[in-house]
């Protein structure tokens, strides 16, 4: 898979799996959370109650709700790949720490 990639390359895809394993851990905590039954800020949002299964409670979510998912991710997928990108030499470490 290395074949004829250069290191600029290389960095850009260890830093993108890197993110997506992050994103992806973040899923499963929020789909762990939905159906355990605690989504008070959803809840509020929709002025009802939520069903504890994340596939039913997306088709209760109105299509506003999935703007708004939609943008926040692009909104941090832009900063992230051209306003504070990560150092050259450590992608993973995103905080700068």
């Amino acid at each position: 898979l290395t074949k004829g990639k250069d290191d600029d390359t290389l960095r850009y895809y260890r830093a993108a799996e890197l993110k997506h394993g992050r994103v992806a851990m973040l899923a499963c905590l929020g789909w762990f959370h939905q159906a355990a039954g605690w989504h008070p800020i959803g809840d509020a949002a929709v002025r009802s109650d939520i069903s504890d299964d994340p596939l039913i409670a997306a088709q209760q979510l109105p299509g506003a709700g999935w703007l708004q998912v939609a943008f926040t991710i692009m909104c941090l997928e832009w900063l992230t790949t051209f306003v504070c990108k990560p150092p050259e030499e450590q992608p993973w470490d995103v905080l700068g720490v």
